[in-house]
């Protein structure tokens, strides 16, 4: 830090001034400050969140050598982030090695104070040049929990801290590297572990607090060496530990085979949860199954193995310290087939069977592997499918193709690694289960259809104009505060008719393409975030019990006063409903410009936020009537009861039928688009509605000047019956009475003039009610 800045207290205070600046101020608001940084070149800001408004604002920062004062005025101040520098204060210096910061003053204003470096009673180290610090539990209304900073965010708080790095070198007592070991700190994430390599050299990633870090050298079971240092954010902290313990082990044990069948060229392999590291392979080569092999000491996932045998597996981490004894039994399994050979070339039609995989294999360029149904893909270990090809898997609906994985939760691989060669990969009737990572794709396109991804963590990430498009699909994943699904770098995402259930929500950003149609989201946390430069169009879908339906998230840009996001979407003919929030974003105080954009003709229903959560004044009034009669928005957007059954169907008196947008593709049924993914068939609504009406026969069809209906019942009819008929597009044209004779009679005969009743030639829909009865319908068509 250039600038020597002294003992200081900073004070920010919020007074409503009157027109003369001679007057008394009055406090009108409260204030706090959220986040200080210090440049590179000794240059500093001040970040203040004013919670109210005004027509003045006074900041004053003391230190001992005085105070200096900085006044604004404006017409009128708003809630919201101002950001003041040193060229505000030009003559206020303070010193980063020890000081302390006071925040505060006034009546009613947060206070904070923060000790640093040398100052009595700091517990923290200095401030670094290009170093911050931030409230991390900063709100509108105090609290604070302060953390150092290497990424500046001013106009809006961000929680998105720069981390720092230890380079962890772990030797035994003879100064040999150990890489099998696990690093983890619980001051960070107890959940948290870092692996080593050959030259057991560790290298995690570190929150930087204000307090010293804390970690652990252990073997999952048992800590060798604990300890704790400080790291500033974008540092790398060098240290070297040495453990009274030797590099090498030793491991024995047997093989049992569960038939009594000889055991001989059974293997036993050891790799290490670092799947970069060294591998170890027991062979049996005794009628006992007596197997010895040496390793490097340290954390392993294992294998127990032979041809026509299922494998046996232990994968939540083997600790080999010392000498271990590990014994295992094995089942018979003659459609087990196993894969040992590095880099392994498939290409040409797999065999049927179970296929394990114990090392990587890769589907060379230009050629193609092709599955079919009696299939299974394992790999072991966390070892991947390397494309440079493609793949072609298609399996049936009764037999599908199964592709799994067996590895340590720690190892987050992809299942499948494409090139960059621009190929298009298919798999149909497959299913995906317990795999971290599925795709990870950089130029090449995968078709996915009739597909299920159970208990996934991620379908993968898809960028570098990569294209993704998964059809008639079934998503769930284990997963739910990581996205399933990751499209930036100008990757492309088509979805249709999938269902998303439990899962990690979709993330889109980085000038990426997306068509999401006819699909369901529910029972998800953040089921779809966009960032702004994103081409994204989301129509008729369903987004049911989430927490958060729709997320616009925003990038950085300085308008001197505020964020400010760009959005080119399209949302259209979907519903919210039953979410806490249908559409949000991520920014307090936030304008949004939303260009092409067009938000319109969707349904909004008993979500806890039920307005938008937008700044648009346009979206969310209900102001005007859509083609169905129903109060909407000027965009008509509506905010009734979708009418949904178990299966998220329209029921036939739903508000969604023929309520979508008119520049859609017309339904199935030839009307106006319903909103919702599934839309209601008009043609069929005859026999859903028809209960205690035994027959209906209407003549003549076509009709011109009277239609008649002959009505065979269960039971006597009386009473006024009413015909109302719709046009195609839903909406009724006219509704008709005529009386019923009380003849004591299950049969009688109506008829309804259609003369001068605004009906036009062409084809209408009908529902005839009779009261006690259900309603019946169906269709009619009038002629000239």
């Amino acid at each position: 830090m250039k600038k020597l800045i002294k003992s200081f207290f900073l004070v920010c205070v919020l007074t409503l001034m009157s027109t003369s600046l001679y007057s008394n101020p009055i406090v009108v608001a409260e204030g706090t400050i959220s986040e200080i940084y210090l440049n590179e070149d000794g240059s500093w800001f001040v970040e203040v969140y004013i919670t109210g408004s005004g027509c003045g604002l006074y900041i004053n920062i003391e230190s001992s050598s005085g105070y200096s004062t900085y006044s604004t005025f404006y017409e009128e101040m708003s809630e919201g982030f101002y950001v003041f520098t040193n060229e505000d204060f030009e003559d206020f210096e303070f010193d980063p090695n020890g000081d302390y910061l006071l925040f505060g003053g006034g009546d009613g204003i947060v206070t904070e104070t923060v000790f640093f470096g040398d100052y009595p009673g700091s517990l923290t180290p200095p401030l670094a040049s290009g170093c911050g610090l931030v409230n991390k539990e900063y709100n509108v209304y105090g609290g604070s929990d302060w953390t150092f900073d290497g990424k500046p965010t001013p106009y809006y708080y961000s929680d998105d801290f720069m981390p720092g790095s230890i380079m962890l070198t772990v030797l035994d007592f003879n100064q040999e590297p150990i890489g099998n070991m696990a690093i983890n700190s619980p001051t960070i994430d107890p959940e948290y572990f870092v692996f080593g390599d050959e030259d057991g050299v560790y290298y995690p990633l570190i929150r930087c607090d204000l307090e010293p870090v804390s970690f652990f050298v252990s073997d999952l079971n048992n800590t060798y060496f604990d300890d704790e240092l400080f790291v500033y954010p974008g540092d790398t902290v060098e240290h070297t530990i040495t453990l009274d313990i030797n590099n090498f082990s030793s491991l024995q044990g047997n093989v049992t085979m569960e038939d009594g069948s000889s055991p001989i060229g059974a293997k036993v392999l050891f790799t290490p949860i670092n799947p970069d590291n060294e591998s170890f392979t027991g062979v049996v080569e005794r009628e006992d199954g007596f197997y010895n092999v040496s390793v490097k000491t340290g954390i392993y996932q294992v294998c127990a193995f032979k041809e026509g045998f299922e494998p046996r597996l232990l994968l939540d981490g083997v600790s080999v310290v010392g000498s271990v004894t590990q014994n295992f039994e094995l089942s018979p399994c003659s459609e087990c087939i196993f894969h040992e050979t590095e880099n392994e070339i498939l290409s040409g039609s797999l065999d049927e069977g179970i296929h394990y995989f114990l090392n990587d294999v890769v589907i060379p360029e230009n050629e193609t592997l092709a599955l079919y149904e009696n299939t299974e893909i394992h790999t072991v270990f966390g070892n991947q499918i390397i494309v440079e090809g493609q793949i072609s898997a298609h399996g049936f609906s009764n037999n599908e193709i199964l592709f799994a994985t067996h590895r340590s939760h720690y190892i987050k691989d992809y299942y499948f690694l494409f090139g960059e060669d621009y190929n298009l990969s298919e798999f149909s009737y497959c299913t995906f289960e317990h795999i971290p990572q599925i795709f990870a794709l950089n130029a090449d396109s995968v078709f996915v259809e009739n597909c299920y991804f159970l208990e996934n963590k991620s379908i993968g990430d898809i960028a570098a104009g990569s294209y993704l498009n998964i059809q008639h699909s079934f998503i769930q994943s284990y997963g739910a505060s990581q996205p399933v699904i990751t499209l930036f770098d100008n990757g492309s995402l088509n979805i249709s008719e999938t269902t998303f259930d439990q899962t990690g929500g979709l993330l889109i950003s980085d000038s990426a393409k997306a068509v999401i149609d006819h699909s369901i989201f529910t029972n998800m946390d953040n089921s779809f975030s966009v960032k702004d430069n994103c081409d994204v169009i989301l129509r008729n879908n369903l987004f049911y019990e989430n927490e958060n339906a729709l997320i616009l998230l925003s990038k950085y840009y300085d308008n001197g006063i505020g964020s400010v996001l760009n959005f080119n979407i399209t949302l259209q003919n979907s519903i919210f409903a039953n979410n806490n929030k249908a559409v949000s974003s991520d920014r307090d105080m936030t304008m949004f410009y939303l260009g092409s954009s067009n938000i319109s003709h969707n349904d909004f229903r008993n979500n806890t936020y039920d307005k938008y959560n937008l700044w648009i004044n346009e979206i969310g009034p209900v102001e005007i009537v859509n083609i169905n009669g129903d109060s909407c928005d000027n965009y008509f957007n509506i905010f009734l009861d979708p009418q949904l059954d178990e299966e998220f169907h329209l029921t036939w008196d739903s508000p969604c039928i023929n309520a979508g947008s008119p520049d859609s593709p017309l339904d199935p049924d030839g009307t106006i688009a319903d909103i919702g993914p599934f839309f209601y068939d008009l043609s069929t609504q005859i026999e859903e509605l028809s209960k205690d009406i035994i027959h209906v026969n209407s003549y003549p069809n076509p009709a011109s000047d009277i239609i008649h209906f002959d009505i065979s019942a269960n039971e006597d009819i009386s009473g006024t019956a009413v015909l109302t008929i719709y046009n195609m597009n839903g909406v009724p044209v006219t509704e008709l009475y005529e009386p019923i004779a009380a003849t004591n009679t299950a049969s009688i005969s109506l008829s309804f003039s259609l003369k001068n009743r605004g009906i036009n030639a062409g084809l209408y829909v009908y529902t005839l009610v009779i009261p006690g009865r259900d309603a019946t319908s169906g269709k009619i068509t009038v002629v000239n």
